[in-house]
Parts: structure tokens; C-alpha cells; sequence
């Protein structure tokens, strides 16, 4: 039977930039294994910018020779007005 699980992280801005249009993050996760099936989503955080819209993009999975795993992946903002803050929404399925 597969098992379901799930996490959160997050990233807020400390000034008032944020994330403008078109600037990345660049972020990586790593601790699952061999055959796990790995979701990431970005929910921008509300604000009185505007509509937010992010973009997961870029996904890569790499191996080592130790067995270790990693995921990365980049979060963009396709809007018109910056992300003060987002979620990042990760869900795992594993044997």
C-alpha cells in the first residue's frame, strides 16, 4: 500500500521587493528515495499588490553515487506585480 504524505515551506520577503516579475528562486530538496513520486506547488501569499501568479519550473531530479537523491527546481513570477511571500507545497507517494 502506498503511502501519502506531505510538507510546507515557505519564503517571505524581509523588505518590500518581494519577488518581481520575471525573478527566480532556485531551491532544492533532497531526503526521499529511489521510486518516490514528488509534487511541488507554489501559492503566492495574499497581498494588496494585486494578483500573484508563480510558476514551479525547471524540475530536476539528480542522483549520487551514494544513493542519495535531490530536487531541484525553480519557482518564477509570471504576473505583473511582485510576490511578498509564497508557499511551497511538496507531496510525496512512496511504496
Amino acid at each position: 500500500m502506498a503511502n501519502v504524505s506531505y510538507w510546507q515551506a515557505s519564503w517571505v520577503d524581509s523588505g518590500e521587493t518581494g519577488l518581481v516579475p520575471g525573478a527566480e528562486h532556485y531551491w532544492i530538496l533532497w531526503g526521499f528515495s529511489y521510486g518516490a513520486v514528488v509534487g511541488v506547488t507554489a501559492a503566492p501569499l495574499n497581498s494588496d499588490a494585486g494578483d500573484q501568479q508563480l510558476m514551479v519550473k525547471d524540475v530536476q531530479s539528480e542522483a549520487d553515487p551514494t544513493g542519495g537523491r535531490r530536487l531541484l527546481f525553480t519557482i518564477r513570477n509570471t504576473g505583473s506585480v511582485r510576490a511578498l511571500g509564497y508557499g511551497i507545497n511538496f507531496s510525496f507517494i512512496s511504496a
